[in-house]
Protein backbone atom coordinates (compact mmCIF):
# COMPACT_ATOMS: atom_id res chain seq x y z
CA UNK A 1 0.00 0.00 0.00
CA UNK A 2 2.93 2.00 0.49
CA UNK A 3 3.99 3.87 -2.67
CA UNK A 4 6.13 6.72 -1.03
CA UNK A 5 7.86 8.12 1.62
CA UNK A 6 4.31 10.09 3.02
CA UNK A 7 0.88 8.85 3.21
CA UNK A 8 -1.71 11.11 3.57
CA UNK A 9 -4.85 9.33 5.45
CA UNK A 10 -6.94 11.94 3.18
CA UNK A 11 -4.88 10.70 -0.02
CA UNK A 12 -7.52 9.67 -3.10
CA UNK A 13 -7.07 6.10 -3.20
CA UNK A 14 -3.80 6.07 -0.99
CA UNK A 15 -1.70 7.62 -3.42
CA UNK A 16 1.11 9.27 -2.11
CA UNK A 17 2.15 12.85 -1.80
CA UNK A 18 5.21 14.47 -2.44
CA UNK A 19 7.87 15.21 0.89
CA UNK A 20 7.32 18.29 2.09
CA UNK A 21 10.98 18.39 0.94
CA UNK A 22 10.23 17.50 -2.57
CA UNK A 23 7.22 19.97 -3.21
CA UNK A 24 7.62 23.79 -4.16
CA UNK A 25 9.89 26.21 -2.38
CA UNK A 26 11.54 25.62 1.33
CA UNK A 27 11.03 27.98 4.16
CA UNK A 28 14.30 30.27 3.68
CA UNK A 29 12.77 30.91 -0.33
CA UNK A 30 9.57 31.82 1.29
CA UNK A 31 10.98 34.40 3.93
CA UNK A 32 13.76 36.05 1.82
CA UNK A 33 10.42 36.44 -0.84
CA UNK A 34 8.46 38.23 2.03
CA UNK A 35 11.86 40.23 2.79
CA UNK A 36 12.27 41.35 -0.87
CA UNK A 37 8.97 42.80 -1.47
CA UNK A 38 8.77 44.37 1.56
CA UNK A 39 12.54 45.89 0.45
CA UNK A 40 10.61 46.18 -3.07
CA UNK A 41 8.35 48.92 -1.97
CA UNK A 42 11.06 50.95 -0.06
CA UNK A 43 12.88 51.11 -2.96
CA UNK A 44 9.79 52.58 -4.59
CA UNK A 45 10.01 55.14 -1.65
CA UNK A 46 14.08 55.48 -2.62
CA UNK A 47 13.58 56.05 -5.99
CA UNK A 48 10.82 58.86 -5.66
CA UNK A 49 13.10 60.18 -3.38
CA UNK A 50 16.04 60.35 -5.27
CA UNK A 51 14.16 61.70 -8.23
CA UNK A 52 12.59 64.51 -6.98
CA UNK A 53 15.85 65.47 -4.65
CA UNK A 54 17.68 65.44 -8.23
CA UNK A 55 14.81 67.35 -9.76
CA UNK A 56 15.39 69.86 -7.30
CA UNK A 57 19.23 69.65 -6.96
CA UNK A 58 18.81 70.33 -11.33
CA UNK A 59 16.46 73.80 -10.03
CA UNK A 60 18.51 74.80 -7.49
CA UNK A 61 21.63 74.49 -10.10
CA UNK A 62 20.31 76.83 -12.56
CA UNK A 63 18.88 79.25 -10.17
CA UNK A 64 23.24 79.09 -8.43
CA UNK A 65 23.61 79.59 -12.28
CA UNK A 66 21.22 82.84 -12.44
CA UNK A 67 22.09 84.00 -9.12
CA UNK A 68 26.07 83.82 -9.60
CA UNK A 69 26.01 86.03 -12.75
CA UNK A 70 23.58 88.68 -10.88
CA UNK A 71 26.00 89.22 -8.21
CA UNK A 72 28.91 89.32 -10.38
CA UNK A 73 27.31 92.11 -12.15
CA UNK A 74 26.62 94.04 -8.78
CA UNK A 75 30.00 93.52 -7.92
CA UNK A 76 31.40 94.97 -11.09
CA UNK A 77 28.95 97.89 -10.99
CA UNK A 78 29.91 98.34 -7.08
CA UNK A 79 33.73 98.34 -8.90
CA UNK A 80 35.16 95.09 -6.97
CA UNK A 81 37.06 92.27 -8.08
CA UNK A 82 35.24 89.66 -9.03
CA UNK A 83 37.56 86.90 -10.14
CA UNK A 84 37.31 84.86 -6.36
CA UNK A 85 33.62 84.70 -7.17
CA UNK A 86 33.67 83.94 -10.84
CA UNK A 87 35.98 80.73 -9.87
CA UNK A 88 33.68 79.53 -7.14
CA UNK A 89 30.48 80.32 -9.27
CA UNK A 90 32.05 78.39 -11.83
CA UNK A 91 32.35 74.49 -9.82
CA UNK A 92 29.37 75.16 -8.05
CA UNK A 93 26.40 74.40 -10.43
CA UNK A 94 28.81 71.92 -12.55
CA UNK A 95 28.85 69.92 -9.20
CA UNK A 96 25.67 70.23 -8.47
CA UNK A 97 24.00 69.24 -11.80
CA UNK A 98 26.32 66.38 -11.37
CA UNK A 99 25.48 65.11 -8.42
CA UNK A 100 21.77 65.96 -9.54
CA UNK A 101 22.10 63.52 -12.27
CA UNK A 102 23.57 60.58 -10.43
CA UNK A 103 20.55 61.11 -7.85
CA UNK A 104 17.90 60.87 -10.88
CA UNK A 105 19.60 57.95 -12.67
CA UNK A 106 20.23 55.72 -8.88
CA UNK A 107 16.45 57.27 -8.55
CA UNK A 108 15.24 55.09 -11.64
CA UNK A 109 17.24 52.27 -10.56
CA UNK A 110 15.46 51.98 -8.10
CA UNK A 111 12.68 51.78 -9.40
CA UNK A 112 13.37 49.00 -11.83
CA UNK A 113 14.80 47.32 -8.76
CA UNK A 114 11.21 47.68 -7.50
CA UNK A 115 9.95 46.18 -10.04
CA UNK A 116 12.38 42.98 -10.00
CA UNK A 117 11.79 42.96 -6.22
CA UNK A 118 8.24 42.24 -6.78
CA UNK A 119 8.91 39.51 -9.33
CA UNK A 120 11.87 38.07 -7.43
CA UNK A 121 9.72 37.45 -4.54
CA UNK A 122 7.29 35.79 -6.57
CA UNK A 123 9.35 33.51 -8.42
CA UNK A 124 11.13 32.51 -5.04
CA UNK A 125 7.57 31.61 -3.76
CA UNK A 126 7.31 29.02 -6.54
CA UNK A 127 10.68 27.98 -5.91
CA UNK A 128 11.76 28.66 -9.60
CA UNK A 129 13.62 30.89 -11.58
CA UNK A 130 16.69 30.56 -9.21
CA UNK A 131 18.78 32.73 -11.73
CA UNK A 132 16.79 35.59 -11.45
CA UNK A 133 16.37 35.97 -7.89
CA UNK A 134 20.00 35.58 -7.29
CA UNK A 135 20.67 38.50 -10.04
CA UNK A 136 18.04 40.42 -8.25
CA UNK A 137 19.50 39.64 -4.72
CA UNK A 138 23.33 40.86 -6.35
CA UNK A 139 21.40 43.79 -7.55
CA UNK A 140 20.01 44.36 -3.85
CA UNK A 141 23.32 44.44 -2.00
CA UNK A 142 24.60 46.39 -5.00
CA UNK A 143 22.02 49.32 -4.92
CA UNK A 144 22.25 49.74 -1.03
CA UNK A 145 25.71 49.95 -0.92
CA UNK A 146 25.84 52.70 -3.78
CA UNK A 147 23.03 54.21 -1.16
CA UNK A 148 25.40 53.74 1.74
CA UNK A 149 28.56 55.14 -0.52
CA UNK A 150 26.09 58.32 -1.58
CA UNK A 151 24.90 59.04 2.12
CA UNK A 152 28.39 58.54 3.81
CA UNK A 153 27.06 55.94 6.19
CA UNK A 154 25.16 52.93 6.52
CA UNK A 155 21.76 53.19 7.77
CA UNK A 156 19.07 50.84 8.92
CA UNK A 157 16.88 50.82 5.96
CA UNK A 158 20.61 50.21 3.90
CA UNK A 159 21.03 47.18 6.58
CA UNK A 160 17.35 45.72 6.24
CA UNK A 161 17.91 45.44 2.10
CA UNK A 162 21.71 44.38 2.82
CA UNK A 163 20.18 41.39 4.25
CA UNK A 164 17.41 40.66 1.86
CA UNK A 165 19.59 40.37 -0.88
CA UNK A 166 21.70 38.33 1.18
CA UNK A 167 18.95 35.96 2.07
CA UNK A 168 17.79 35.90 -1.52
CA UNK A 169 21.12 34.69 -3.13
CA UNK A 170 21.23 32.10 -0.57
CA UNK A 171 17.88 31.10 -1.24
CA UNK A 172 18.01 31.44 -4.85
CA UNK A 173 21.13 28.98 -4.61
CA UNK A 174 19.40 26.61 -2.24
CA UNK A 175 16.46 26.19 -5.05
CA UNK A 176 19.75 26.35 -7.67
CA UNK A 177 20.94 23.55 -6.10
CA UNK A 178 17.94 20.80 -5.96
CA UNK A 179 18.26 18.03 -7.89
CA UNK A 180 15.68 17.51 -10.45
CA UNK A 181 14.78 14.25 -8.69
CA UNK A 182 13.35 16.71 -5.83
CA UNK A 183 11.39 18.78 -7.71
CA UNK A 184 7.86 18.78 -7.79
CA UNK A 185 6.18 17.67 -11.21
CA UNK A 186 4.90 20.21 -13.63
CA UNK A 187 1.46 21.17 -13.06
CA UNK A 188 -1.62 19.61 -16.08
Amino acid sequence: MSQGPYQSPMAPMGGPYPTPAQSGPNALAIIAGVLIIIVALMNLFGSFAYMVGGAVASGLAEGADGLGNQMVEQMRNDGKDTTELQAALAETPSKLRIGAGMAKTFGVFLLALFGMGIAAGVVLFMGKAATFALLVGVLQVIADGLSAFFWSHIGVTNLIGIGAGVLVIVAAISIKGRSPATLPAPAM
